[in-house]
């Protein structure tokens, strides 16, 4: 064990080199625009680690060009020679940053709030800000200003000091998430009277929002009309109460074009883990627009169970027959199969699926594989039959089945304008398939 450790470590400095080289001095800049590091590299974490020179090398030459970093920090920062060095200097042309941790103990905790406080002060031009802190920090304010921060998911303060940082940039964030509240403290909310007061009808801005249902209520309270809802581990669908504070809000409703909502159950909770997935929550005409359906069924625990998804997907489409727009559907299942190759849905009755359905991705979460197919559909033609029950001359065709086409393992990879390639496997990759900042939406391509 020792010997891999020391290969682990060897093999980051030989990355630290490799990346050094191709600055070198004199050449061409490379096109490195972005910079990840937040994968679960450490088996061991006492044992693996990247030393501080490794770091080094790669706070020496990377800030030069990367836009977009995204780090995790270990076990590592208990070690000051160890210690990741990479805020410690300043990245001129950086817009994207993503800070992670692993839940650690060390005395050093003073030490790392005040670099990362340090980094976010020197770097107010950023448009996308992701930090999850696992440590044992205390809340602190956030006291920097970002003046084009358009995305923002920050999960190291309590709402009291998260409220005043959110205040000063409603005005352009358009893509929200906020952390379930886990330090305690009397009368959360993001909303204090002198915050409220100064709110306008048109001073909220976002297009996304992933909260729990309850902040969400209270958004939409306040005016915010998003188009893409996220919302995670709610305990059934009824706690969701989508039917209180989304659907009677017809201004709200209409524009909602993307719902993505996961429901986390116990082992022996099969039928209330299907209810989300079979979508009998959203009737007709409760979200009218919508494009994009994301439906997610987790469990508290593993299984080994392989059930058979096909059945469950007719229903599922079914009873989203009455959802004219909608385009793409994921369906994630904790104890479900992989679809065959070349799979054909009987559908319950002629008909008996969204109309505009394109895009179908089956998630086994036991096994963690998504499939993605694109629906075809398989018409019979039948004679017209008039109103006196007579034949006509014409016929009528409907659709009775469906062929699911797998599409390949690369559907969901891209290259974007400033040429980062985008892969599926990426551990911040979509669960969904379209842009829903543009109206209509787009498929991300």
């Amino acid at each position: 064990m020792q010997q891999l450790a020391q290969l682990a470590t060897i093999r980051w400095r030989q990355l630290g080199l490799m990346i050094a080289d191709m600055f070198h001095p004199g050449g061409q800049l490379p096109a490195l625009r972005l910079f990840h590091a937040e994968d679960g590299i450490y088996w061991s974490p006492k044992e693996w680690h990247t030393d501080q020179e490794s770091w080094d090398l790669l706070k020496n030459v990377l800030p030069t060009t990367v836009e977009d970093l995204a780090i995790k920090l270990s076990w590592d920062e208990a070690d000051l020679k160890r210690t990741c060095t990479l805020l410690e200097t300043d990245w001129p042309l950086l817009r994207t940053f993503s800070l992670r941790s692993e839940i650690f103990e060390t005395p050093n905790l003073n030490r790392i709030q005040q670099v990362i406080d340090q980094f976010l002060t020197r770097h107010q031009h950023l448009e996308d800000i992701s930090i999850y802190a696992f440590f044992d920090f205390d809340s602190i304010p956030i006291p920097q200003n970002f003046p084009k921060l358009k995305k923002c998911a920050i999960d190291k303060s309590n709402y009291a000091d998260l409220a005043p940082f959110l205040a000063r940039h409603y005005g352009t964030v358009t893509d929200l998430a906020v952390p379930e509240l886990v330090i305690r403290e009397r009368d959360p909310t993001l909303f204090p009277p002198d915050i409220s007061t100064n709110l306008e009808p048109d001073s909220l801005k976002l297009e996304v929002l992933r909260a729990s249902p309850e902040v969400a209520a209270t958004f939409v309270s306040k005016g915010a009309r998003p188009r893409h809802y996220e919302m995670e581990d709610a305990r059934s669908v009824q706690k969701l109460k989508l039917d209180q504070w989304l659907f009677p809000v017809s201004e709200a409703a209409e524009a909602v074009t993307c719902l993505n909502v996961s429901v986390t159950t116990s082992l022996l909770e099969d039928l209330t883990g299907e209810a989300v997935l079979q979508a009998e929550f959203l009737w007709g005409g409760a979200l009218p627009n919508l494009v994009e359906l994301a439906l997610r069924w987790a469990i508290s625990g593993t299984s080994d169970r392989a059930d058979d998804g096909r059945e469950l997907v007719c229903e599922t489409l079914a009873i989203l027959k009455h959802q004219t727009f909608l385009r793409a559907l994921r369906l994630e299942h904790p104890h479900a199969a992989l679809l065959p190759p070349d799979t054909v849905l009987d559908l319950e009755w002629d008909d008996a699926m969204p109309p505009r359905l394109e895009y179908l991705t089956w998630h086994s979460s036991s096994i963690n594989v998504s499939q993605y197919f694109r629906v075809g559909r398989i018409s019979t033609v039948q004679p017209e039959i008039l109103s006196d029950g007579s034949h006509g001359r014409g016929s009528v065709g409907s659709v009775r089945k469906v062929r699911l086409e797998r599409l390949p393992d690369m559907f969901r990879s891209r290259i974007d304008d400033s040429g980062v390639w985008h892969q599926s496997w990426r551990p911040r990759a979509r669960e969904t398939l379209f842009d829903h900042s543009h109206s209509p939406p787009r498929l991300h391509t």
